[in-house]
């Protein structure tokens, strides 16, 4: 039988290893991420048949794989059980972004004819 402590200190170990892993599947935008509850009491399998669709794939991996820059988030896929950036679909994220940047500063420009300085330099803040 555990002691007390020795139950309050096993109940730590492995409330960290749990919050130290991830589930991941695939979905039709791209991946999904489950991230347990530091008041989860299961284990990580129970939480996935919990939370992932019945029929989907998933995968128990470290929090530490799941990148940590998320501006490709929509470009990322499931590949080989690790979530990677689709290099294609980030040209295109990066396209749109720099097509939406031009167009606010086309407008800029061409209310820029007709604002004053302060009214002009208000409206790029906005944008």
């Amino acid at each position: 039988m555990f002691t007390v402590t020795q139950t309050l200190l096993l109940s730590l170990l492995y409330s960290l290893e749990i919050n130290m892993k991830r589930i991941i599947y695939k979905t039709e935008e791209g991946v999904s991420i489950i991230v347990p509850s530091p008041n989860w009491a299961g284990t990580m399998e129970e939480l996935a048949s919990k939370d992932v669709p019945q029929g989907s794939e998933y995968y128990i991996v470290e929090a530490s794989s799941i990148p940590a820059d998320r501006k490709y988030r929509s470009a990322w896929e499931l590949v080989n059980k690790k979530i990677e950036v689709n290099q294609v679909k980030a040209s295109q994220m990066d396209a749109q972004e720099e097509l939406r940047n031009s167009t606010k500063q086309s407008m800029i420009t061409k209310l820029a004819t007709t604002l004053t300085p302060e009214e002009t330099a208000l409206l790029e803040e906005l944008l």
